[in-house]
This record gives C-alpha cells, structure tokens and sequence, in this order.
C-alpha cells in the first residue's frame, strides 16, 4: 500500500514538473545589450578600438573627454583615478585600460570577437600582448613625431625599418587567417586595426620610414568592410595625417601653446604612461 501511494506521488511531482521550452523557443533571448560608454577621444587609437567594437555591437557608444581636461574632473576620476583614457562606464561597473575594456565588452556583449575556446582566446590575446609589450613602442617612434609630438628618433631610418619588420611578424604569426581569430574579428582586430590604418598613410612613409606590409593594408580592408561599414576610422586617420601632411597640423611643442600641447597629447600617450593591460 505505502509503495503504491509513494508512486502515484511521485507521478504527480513528475507531472508538476514544467515541460522544456518548444526548439524555436530555447536560445530566443539574445544577451542583453548594454548602454556602455567609452570615455577618449576619436584623435586617440587606443580609444578608437572599443568605439569601434561598441559600436559594431550596438551596446555603447562614444562620450567625448578630453585628456589632461576632462580626465581631471572628479566626475571622471570617479571612474578612473588614473586620469587616463579610454575608460568605461556600463551602468554603475566602471573600467578602464584599452586590453580590458575590450575583453569586458566582448565578453559581456560580443561573444564572437572573444571566442571561449581557451586555445583561440590564447591566440587572441598573445597577439593583443605583442603589440601592447613591443610593438605600441614602435608609435613613438614613427607615428608621434609626425603629429607633432616629440622629437623624432636619432636615426629614423632604423625605426622605420624595424617597426615594419614588427609589421610583417606580427601578419606572418597572427594573420594566417582573414583576421586574427580566424573568419571573424576579434578583440584583437579591434586593438590594432586603428594603428595598423596610420601606417598605411603616405605621410607615414615619408617621413617615418615605415614600409606598411601589403598583409597589413589587405587587413586593413578588410576589416573596414566587416567593422568600419560607416567608414568612421577611415575618415579620422585620413583626416588626421592628410591636416599633417598639408603642415596644418605640423606643430613644434616647442613653442605650442598650451592649448595646443593638450590637443597633441590627446593624440597618443606620453611614453611611460601608457598603463597598458
């Protein structure tokens, strides 16, 4: 008798028990898209990276601060005591460091461009490592004297060369593929595509001796046809280094004012101060 009432109530429980969603139902609520504002500047490539992937994603956006300006106030300082952009603020979670941000909103918001295949995901980010620990270095040798900002190296030739050999490693190592995490972009395409699109300006050529790999300018196209459809970061670099070469923009720091001192600073970190992640 006591076997078949424990039966009969385990029947009932079983049939209590709501059945699993219809197939066309599982996996129908896409993760939530967040409202994550990326605090930098266009003029900056390290910002222009998770501007970019923000706005690829459609969760965030742009919100203009100004270095050595803005990143005083307290406001921001509330979200970085660092005084340094990019920054991130999503909700009441604040971060800051270009490899960090992207690594949270890709996580959060883009799981494509940060893949959880833990061999992938190394791959990714030993290619964001390299050009965070070698070749960043490479921009203050080639990139900054252009836009006015420091002095040029003692012997330029030599770093152009070297910074385009860096050029054609890291696109024999890390671009076997379309892109770095294979068909699709990765966080680590968002990190470097803002840098690898100054190389390929004639002004850079010119004056800073660096030969753009025909590699970088096919990734360089590449990725302006999956994640630069509005032609965003094209229009900024030309921009940028057309003002340059046209010697608009050509400004010795010298005898800058400070206003215009701010305004080149804002362009690439000083050296030492890049708190990279």
């Amino acid at each position: 008798m006591q076997d078949a009432q424990e039966a009969a109530t385990e029947a009932a429980n079983v049939q209590a028990v709501p059945p699993p969603p219809p197939p066309a139902e599982q996996g129908a609520n896409p993760p939530a898209k967040g409202e994550c504002l990326i605090y930098g500047i266009t003029g900056s490539m390290n910002c222009m990276g998770s501007v970019l992937l923000v706005t690829a994603g459609g969760c965030g956006k742009l919100e203009t601060c100004m270095p050595y300006q803005d990143t005083a106030k307290p406001e921001f300082l509330a979200i970085n005591p660092f005084h340094r952009v990019p920054a991130l603020k999503d909700g009441d979670y604040c971060l800051a460091e270009s490899n960090a941000i992207l690594r949270y909103v890709a996580t959060s918001y883009v799981p494509d461009a940060y893949p959880t295949d833990p061999r992938l995901r190394g791959f990714i980010n030993w290619a964001m490592d390299r050009f965070s620990s070698t070749m960043y270095a490479d921009c203050r040798g080639t990139l900054n004297p252009i836009l006015g900002y420091g002095l040029p190296p003692a012997d330029q030739a030599a770093v152009g060369k070297k910074c385009s050999q860096n050029l054609e490693e890291f696109a024999k190592v890390f671009l076997k593929g379309k892109f770095v995490g294979g068909q699709k972009p990765s966080i680590a395409d968002y990190k470097v595509a803002p840098f690898f699109l100054c190389y390929e300006h004639p002004v850079v050529r010119a004056r800073s001796c660096v030969e753009c790999p025909d590699r970088i300018k096919q990734f360089n196209k590449d990725f302006a046809a999956a994640c630069d459809t509005t032609g965003m970061l094209s229009s900024i670099v030309k921009g940028m280094f057309d003002l340059v070469q046209r010697g608009e923009e050509d400004i010795d720091c010298s005898e800058a004012t400070p206003g215009q001192q701010e305004a080149v600073k804002s362009l690439f970190p000083l050296p030492g101060r890049e708190h990279m992640s």
